[in-house]
């Protein structure tokens, strides 16, 4: 006998690629459930040079033009456009929202929590950035039993602080409402 994974389109989180730099390794991870693979147009060369495939890219109206030439090679492609001055994450939220993705993997180097603050009740959430997986706990309720000598964090408005676990290396953190959970990669 055997088992099938049967994957339903946008069941598995959109993966959003904003920086790249040092990033392969978690990239690979992410990449094993074949999500909707989302490219920002400054990403688009250090990512052709990996030989994933892409399914989207974030432009800037004015480099349409541009960033097709440099993508052709990745027909059928999808366009995710925002003017300058315009969110770039904002209209990446909006554009999934509209095909009923469930949640986004955001691979970045970025502090984007102000930007997906609107977002937080309408997705699962989880960002990649300086070495630290920043998971959204939408229900205010997070436990988990750590292992040894690992670092957990809670970003409490613009500040980000360590959490220290009980005797038995166990967190648990309540608040009224959503926050943001970090771990140590």
């Amino acid at each position: 006998m055997s088992s099938h994974h049967i994957v339903r389109d946008n069941q598995e989180p959109a993966l959003l690629l904003l920086e790249t730099d040092h990033t392969f390794d978690i990239v690979q991870q992410l990449l094993e459930w074949s999500p909707t693979v989302i490219v920002h147009e400054s990403q688009l060369d250090k990512v052709l040079t990996w030989g994933i495939k892409m399914d989207v890219v974030l432009l800037e109206e004015s480099h349409e033009e541009e960033v097709m030439e440099k993508a052709a090679a990745q027909f059928p492609l999808k366009l995710i456009r925002y003017r300058a001055g315009e969110s770039d994450v904002s209209a990446t939220l909006h554009f999934l929202k509209a095909g009923n993705y469930p949640s986004l993997n955001i691979v970045t180097q970025q502090n984007l929590f102000d930007t997906l603050i609107a977002f937080e009740s309408k997705m699962d959430l989880v960002i990649f950035a300086e070495g630290i997986r920043w998971s959204l706990i939408r229900s205010g309720r997070y436990e988990k039993k750590l292992a040894d000598h690992s670092s957990t964090f809670i970003q409490e408005g613009t500040q980000t602080i360590s959490i220290h676990p009980d005797r038995e290396n166990k967190i648990k953190v309540e608040r009224p409402s959503s926050f943001w959970i970090g771990e140590k990669l």
